[in-house]
C-alpha cells in the first residue's frame, strides 16, 4: 500500500534449504514502496491529459493520493502541453502548481533511499522545460529534497539521467556552486570517461545529444573555463566533443558553439584592449592559459571544421537547420575566433540564406557576426544581411538597431537602405526618447552613422538632433540623481515615463554614461561636424567630472572630437587643463599612435602646458621581458639575454619647419610630426614577442614555402641564419631575432631614427648591424653588403594607411631582398575595417599577391594581450616568394611596359 508500511516477504529457496525450511518469511521495513492502483489508475489518466488545465484539474481532486510517479507524470504532461507555459508564467502562485511541488517535496524526502534516479530527473527535466520560478522551486523545498536524494542514489543516474537532470537545473537557474551541481558534474565526469565515446548500451554510453545538452547546461549555469575545480570535467567533455565532431547535427553544433563561447569568456578575450601594456611578463601566453582553455579550443575547431557548405545544405535537406542554429554558430564562431580560412565566408553564406527567415534578435546576432569575423566578405552577402535588418527595423529593439548598425559600420559597409531604416525606426520610438534608450544605444548608434559618414541629408540631422537631445537629458538626470535631486514625478507624463524607464532598466544597464560611451559621442559629432550647444556643453561638464576613469585611448579621442567641434583652450580652460593633467598622468599608457594624434589635437586646441611638453621632450628607457628566449637559447648563452631595454623618444612636431612636407604619415592627425620611427609601435612588441617564441622557423604557420624550389632551412634552427629588418624603428624584432642567432642587419630610411636605432642595437645585440635603407632602391644586397639572399625578412607597423605608391616600392625591396627560402614576417596592426578605403588590407591581399604566398599566424599564438580580431588588433603575416617570380623580374615591369603604363593609369584613375 505504499507509505512505509511494513511487510512480508516469501522467499522461495529449492534443494536441500526448501526441505530444511518449507517458508521462511522475514520482516522488512526499508522495501521501496509499490504503487497502488488507484495510483496506477491516476497515472494513465494523467498521460491521457492533453491540456495542463485538464492536469490541474487531477491535481486539485487527487493530489492527496500522489505518489512521487505521479508527481513527474502530472508535471511532464503539464510542461508538453501547448497551455502549460503560459498557465505557470501567469500563476506562479497557482494554488494547484504549489500544491504539486509540495506533494513532490515530501515524497522525494520521505521515501529518499527508495526514489528512483529516473524519477529524480524526471521531476527537474519536467520543473525546468515548465520554467518553473526558482523561488518557488525553494519555498516548496524540492529543490533542497531533489538534492538530498541525489547525494544518494548519484552513481545510478545512467547517461540520459544526468544529462536530463543538469539541463534542468540549468533552466531553474540554479546557481554552478550549487550542492547537485558539483554531485551531477562529478559523476557526469565520470560517466563520460567510460561512455562518452558512444555507443548502444543506454545504460553506460552517451548520445550526440546528450553530450550537447550538458555542454549547454554548464554554460547556462555559469560553469568557465577558467573555474579549477571544474577541470576534469570540462576537458572531459570537451574531448568527447572534439572526438565526435562528425556525429552533431546542427541544433547539437550549434548549442555546443555557443556554450563553448559563453564559457570561454572570461579566459583570454578576444575583445581584450590593445592599450594594455606590453611590458608585462610573457609568461601568460597560450602554452600556459588553463587546460580547460586549450581543450575548449581544440573542440571548437572541431566542431568550425564541420561548417562546410556541404554541412550546411545537408542539415537543411533533413530539415536540421533553422535560423537560430545559424545565429547562435555565428555568434559563436564569431566570439571565439573562428573566422579564419573558409569559415567566415562559409558561415556568413549560411547567415545571408537565412536571413530572410530570422527574426531581429537573430538578424543582430549574425550582423556582429560578421563583424567579429572582419574578413572581405561578399558584397551580396552583405547587402542580403543588411537589407533583412532594414525590412525588419521596426520591430527591432534599440540595442538590435544599435548592434546591427555598428556591425556594418565596422566593416566600413555602408547600405542606405538599412541606416535609413535604422534612423527611421530609431525616429518613431516612444517620446521621450531619453527613456526609450540606453546610453549605449546611443553612443553605438551615433559612432555608427559618424563611421560611415552619414550626416548630411535632413532626416540624419534630425537623427542627430534627437540623439543630442536625449543624451543630454540623460546627463543631466544623472547629474541630479546623484545630486540627490530625484527627478521622478516631474512633469504631467509621469506615468509614461515611469513606464519607459522601467523598461529601460530590464535591459539590465545603467543609464550612467561610461567615459568610453561619452568618447564615442564628442567623437561622432567632431566627424559629423555636427555642432549643438547645449549638447557640447552637457559633454563638456560629463567629461570633466570622468576624465580620471579614461584610458589614453579615450583621452586621444576626446581631445580630437572637442578639437573637431571648435573647442578651445580660451573658451573650456579648465576642461583643457584636466586633459593635460591626465595626460601627464597617464603618458606611459598612450601607445605611439595615441600619441601622435593627441598632441596634434591638443595643439589643435590651443593647449599648452610645460609639464607636459617636458614629458614629451624626455627620451624613455623601457625593460621588455621575453621569457621564452632563455628555452631557446644554445647552450652557453647568456641567460640575462631575455630582457631588452630600449630607449625611445617622441616624434618630433615638424610645424612651422622646413620639414613640415615630409611628415611621414598624415593619418595619425599628429599635426606635422615626423620621425615615427624614434617611438615603439605596437606591431613590433607582437612581432618580437611571437618571434621570441619559435623554435622552428621552417614552418610557423603551417607549409607555406615554394614546393617547386625545395625550400628548406635544414635543421640548425636559428644560427647561421641571416636576416634584414625594413623601416626598424627602434629595432626590438631585430634584436631578438638576434638574440635567438640570427646575424641580422636593422634598416631604416630616416637619419633621426637611425640614431636612436644604433643606441639600441648596441646595447641589446652587439653582433647586429645598423644600415640606411630606403625602399625601393637598386640591388639593395650591395647596399647591405650581403652576398647573398637573407634567410628572415623582418617588418613591423610598415603599411599605414593606403599609399599605393609606397607600396610598390616596399614591395619591390621584399622581392629584392627574398630569395626561395626567405621567410619574410610582417607585424601589423588593423587600424582601418577591411572594406574602408584606406584599409591596410589591401597591401596584404592584393599588393603583395602577384609575388608572394601568404599566411596569417593565427590570433591565439600571440601575446595573449593582443589576441583580438577586427579593427585595433595585430595581425603577423608571413610570406614566401612565388616559384614563377624571377630574381630579375621588377614589380610592375616583368610584364612589360604596357602593363607599367596600365597601372599608372588606374592609379591615376583611383586618385581622382
Amino acid at each position: 500500500r505504499g507509505g512505509g508500511v511494513s511487510r512480508w516477504v516469501l522467499v522461495r529457496a529449492s534443494g536441500n534449504a526448501l526441505r530444511a525450511l518449507s517458508v521462511v518469511v522475514l520482516p522488512c521495513v526499508s522495501l521501496k514502496p509499490v504503487m497502488s492502483q488507484r495510483q496506477v489508475t491516476i497515472n494513465a489518466s494523467l498521460a491521457r491529459c492533453a491540456l495542463a488545465s485538464d492536469v490541474l484539474a487531477i491535481v486539485r481532486r487527487d493530489v492527496a493520493e500522489f505518489n512521487v510517479v505521479n508527481c513527474g507524470t502530472a508535471l511532464s504532461r503539464i510542461a508538453r502541453a501547448p497551455d502549460g507555459r503560459r498557465l505557470v508564467a501567469r500563476n506562479d502562485d497557482n494554488a494547484d502548481i504549489v500544491s504539486l511541488l509540495e506533494t513532490a517535496a515530501g515524497l522525494v524526502r520521505h521515501h529518499c533511499r527508495h526514489v528512483e534516479s529516473r524519477q529524480l530527473a524526471s521531476l527537474l527535466h519536467a520543473c525546468g522545460k515548465l520554467g518553473v520560478c526558482h523561488d518557488l522551486m525553494l519555498s516548496c523545498d524540492l529543490l533542497a529534497s531533489v538534492t538530498q536524494c541525489t547525494g544518494i542514489h548519484a552513481e545510478k543516474f545512467n547517461p540520459q539521467e544526468l544529462s536530463n537532470s543538469l539541463w534542468g537545473c540549468a533552466k531553474l537557474g540554479v546557481g554552478v556552486d550549487h550542492e547537485i551541481i558539483t554531485l551531477l558534474s562529478d559523476n557526469i565526469a565520470a560517466s563520460l570517461k567510460k561512455g562518452g565515446k558512444g555507443g548502444t548500451d543506454w545504460r553506460a554510453d552517451w548520445t550526440a545529444q546528450g553530450v550537447s545538452n550538458v555542454a549547454w547546461a554548464l554554460a547556462t549555469l555559469g560553469a568557465r573555463v577558467v573555474h579549477v575545480e571544474r577541470t576534469e570535467l570540462l576537458v572531459t567533455l570537451f574531448g568527447i566533443i572534439q572526438l565526435r565532431a562528425k556525429e552533431f547535427n546542427a541544433q547539437e553544433v550549434a548549442n555546443m558553439l555557443w556554450a563553448i563561447a559563453k564559457m570561454s569568456e572570461n579566459a583570454s578575450e578576444n575583445n581584450c584592449d590593445t592599450t594594455t601594456d606590453p611590458t608585462r611578463t610573457t609568461e601568460t601566453g597560450p602554452q600556459n592559459e588553463p587546460e580547460a582553455s586549450r581543450a575548449a579550443h581544440r573542440a571548437s575547431k572541431a566542431l568550425a571544421s564541420q561548417l562546410t557548405k556541404g554541412w550546411f545544405a545537408e542539415q537543411k535537406r533533413n530539415g536540421k537547420l533553422e535560423s537560430q542554429h545559424v545565429a547562435n554558430v555565428a555568434w559563436a564562431c564569431g566570439r571565439l575566433g573562428l573566422g579564419g580560412g573558409c569559415v567566415a565566408a562559409r558561415v556568413a553564406g549560411a547567415a545571408a540564406a537565412a536571413a530572410p527567415s530570422m527574426n531581429c534578435q537573430e538578424l543582430s546576432m549574425v550582423s556582429w557576426a560578421v563583424a567579429a569575423f572582419d574578413e572581405r566578405h561578399d558584397e551580396d552577402v552583405l547587402t542580403v544581411i543588411a537589407n533583412a535588418c532594414a525590412q525588419s527595423a521596426r520591430s527591432a529593439t534599440p540595442q538590435q538597431l544599435a548592434t546591427s548598425a555598428r556591425a556594418f559600420a565596422k566593416l566600413g559597409f555602408r547600405s542606405d537602405l538599412l541606416m535609413d531604416a535604422v534612423a527611421d525606426a530609431v525616429l518613431a520610438l516612444p517620446k521621450p526618447l531619453e527613456n526609450q534608450l540606453l546610453p549605449q544605444d546611443v553612443a553605438n548608434l551615433l559612432w555608427a552613422f559618424a563611421k560611415l559618414g552619414l550626416g548630411e541629408t535632413k532626416r540624419h540631422k534630425k537623427l542627430f538632433h534627437a540623439f543630442a537631445g536625449a543624451a543630454r537629458k540623460q546627463m543631466r538626470r544623472e547629474r541630479k540623481k546623484r545630486d540627490g535631486d530625484d527627478e521622478e514625478g516631474d512633469g504631467d507624463d509621469g506615468d509614461e515615463n515611469t513606464q519607459s524607464e522601467t523598461q529601460v532598466k530590464t535591459r539590465g544597464s545603467t543609464s550612467q554614461y561610461s567615459p568610453q560611451q561619452l568618447t564615442m559621442l564628442v567623437w561622432a559629432h567632431g566627424m559629423l561636424g555636427h555642432s549643438d550647444a547645449a549638447f557640447l556643453n552637457a559633454c563638456v561638464t560629463s567629461v570633466r567630472e570622468r576624465l580620471r576613469e579614461c584610458n589614453a585611448r579615450d583621452l586621444t579621442n576626446l581631445t580630437w572630437g572637442f578639437a573637431a567641434l571648435g573647442v578651445t583652450a580660451e573658451q573650456k580652460p579648465t576642461l583643457i587643463a584636466r586633459i593635460a593633467r591626465n595626460a601627464r598622468r597617464q603618458f606611459g599608457e598612450f601607445n605611439s599612435q595615441e600619441l601622435l594624434k593627441f598632441l596634434g589635437a591638443f595643439q589643435r586646441i590651443g593647449g599648452i602646458d610645460a609639464k607636459l611638453a617636458k614629458l614629451v621632450s624626455e627620451r624613455k628607457t623601457v625593460v621588455y621581458d621575453f621569457p621564452a628566449l632563455v628555452s631557446l637559447a644554445a647552450a652557453g648563452d647568456d641567460i640575462s639575454h631575455k630582457s631588452v631595454t630600449l630607449t625611445s623618444a617622441t616624434p618630433t612636431s615638424f610645424r612651422g619647419t622646413k620639414k613640415e612636407k615630409k611628415r611621414v604619415d598624415d593619418s595619425c592627425g599628429g599635426s606635422g610630426r615626423g620621425n615615427t620611427g624614434v617611438a615603439l609601435w605596437e606591431g613590433s612588441f607582437v612581432l618580437a614577442e611571437w618571434l621570441s617564441r619559435q623554435s622552428d622557423p621552417e614552418d610557423p604557420v603551417g607549409d607555406i614555402s615554394n614546393s617547386n624550389t625545395g625550400a628548406n632551412w635544414g635543421t640548425g634552427g636559428w644560427h647561421g641564419k641571416t636576416g634584414v629588418e625594413l623601416g626598424a624603428g627602434l629595432g626590438l624584432p631585430s634584436i631578438v631575432a638576434s638574440k635567438l642567432g640570427v646575424a641580422m642587419v636593422a634598416t631604416d630610411g630616416d637619419e633621426d631614427v637611425l640614431e636612436l636605432l644604433a643606441e639600441n642595437v648596441s646595447r641589446n645585440a652587439p653582433t647586429a648591424r645598423v644600415e640606411k635603407l630606403v625602399w625601393g632602391c637598386d640591388d639593395p644586397l650591395a647596399k647591405l653588403g650581403l652576398g647573398r639572399k637573407p634567410d628572415l625578412v623582418l617588418a613591423s607597423d610598415v603599411v599605414y594607411g593606403n599609399d599605393p605608391k609606397k607600396w610598390e616600392l616596399l614591395v619591390k625591396t621584399m622581392r629584392d631582398l627574398s630569395g626561395p627560402n626567405t621567410l619574410i614576417v610582417v607585424g601589423n596592426v588593423q587600424r582601418y575595417p577591411i572594406n574602408h578605403p584606406m584599409a591596410e588590407s589591401r597591401f596584404f591581399q592584393t599588393s603583395t599577391s602577384r609575388d608572394f604566398n601568404r599566411k596569417e599566424v593565427p590570433a591565439r599564438s600571440l601575446h595573449v594581450d593582443f589576441q583580438k580580431t577586427g579593427g585595433g588588433s595585430c595581425v603577423v603575416h608571413v610570406f614566401r616568394r612565388k616559384a614563377d617570380v624571377g630574381d630579375g623580374d621588377v614589380l610592375g615591369k616583368r610584364n612589360g611596359e604596357g602593363e607599367t603604363k596600365t597601372q599608372e593609369k588606374k592609379e591615376k584613375r583611383r586618385k581622382e
